[in-house]
């Protein structure tokens, strides 16, 4: 059985974006709802909180120091330790129909963001790709609520998360051009309701983890898409993942409470808190976006 560390950290309505900061050794994590970022210093264990005036939905390292902060409705350069950050230009995206949700950056430091329908009904979600310099192509269509995204190890791959209807795409990946091509179904989530695909993330074996919303469970694929592990949570709402540690090899878990009843809540009381496992495999170092 897989026994979890439970960080203390504030429980989230809606934990999400968990990202291991390698230069720096700690988490960052985000609470959507609540307008807030949190921090865990991976040697402390000390947890420290930025408030926001705007939803964040996703934080990556930049290569000259601080961090590029995705909100929902736009982009920014943070600091967090000094808890500064700077508004960027927002591209010619309509943000009354859809907005930014997942993001991470290729190794070519590429920062590649997804958004949702902003109802999270029709199919007016985009994956886009920005350069270090902002400019922007639009790399996908037709997403309902484009969520989690990873490459695999030596990136000839590109995997993302739509969880509505729920399903998982794979691309092929060319790393020097920025560019996806010759799309595949990984995962069709049609006959596992009501687990859905959230956040996902890649380790040093080429498995691709999941957190399934809505049903308790994480759970590792192989390239070939067959289920190799599959982990109960704490808590029904499992949202995002992401290795992290010193050896990168610490699984941590995010999750929200926001959206279910007291019953629910009653019977899953870790909702929204942040957890860590030992899963015996390791992660790969997140890439910075480069400036």
């Amino acid at each position: 059985m897989t026994s979890f560390d439970i960080i203390p950290a504030p429980l989230c309505e809606l934990g999400e974006a968990p990202m291991w900061d390698c230069q720096n050794q700690c988490l960052y994590w985000i609470d959507i709802v609540k307008k807030c970022i949190y921090s865990l210093d991976g040697s402390s264990q000390k947890v420290e909180s930025m408030n926001l005036p705007f939803a964040p939905s996703a934080i990556i390292p930049k290569e000259s120091g601080g961090q590029l902060l995705v909100t929902k409705k736009g982009l920014a350069f943070m600091d967090f330790q000094n808890k500064t950050y700077k508004s960027l230009p927002t591209p010619a995206i309509n943000f009354s129909e859809e907005v930014f949700n997942d993001g991470k950056c290729d190794s070519y430091g590429r920062l590649w963001v997804d958004t949702r329908d902003f109802h999270t009904k029709d199919s007016k979600g985009h994956l886009y790709c920005f350069e270090s310099d902002l400019s922007m192509r639009c790399m996908v269509s037709n997403l309902v609520i484009g969520n989690g995204l990873t490459w695999s190890v030596d990136e000839s791959n590109f995997y993302l998360a739509d969880s509505k209807p729920g399903s998982i795409s794979v691309f092929d990946f060319d790393v020097a051009k920025g560019e996806i091509s010759n799309k595949k179904t990984f995962i069709d989530y049609k006959h596992r309701f009501p687990a859905r695909p959230d956040g996902i993330t890649i380790d040093s074996d080429n498995g691709i983890w999941v957190a399934e919303v809505d049903d308790w469970y994480i759970r590792r694929y192989k390239p070939d898409g067959s289920l190799h592990t599959s982990i109960k949570m704490p808590f029904k709402k499992p949202t995002s993942l992401i290795f992290g540690g010193p050896n990168l090899d610490t699984l941590y878990v995010t999750s929200m409470r926001f959206g279910l009843s007291e019953d629910e809540l009653n019977e899953s009381p870790l909702s929204g808190s942040l957890v860590a496992i030992k899963t015996g495999f390791r992660g790969l170092p997140n890439n910075q976006f480069k400036n």
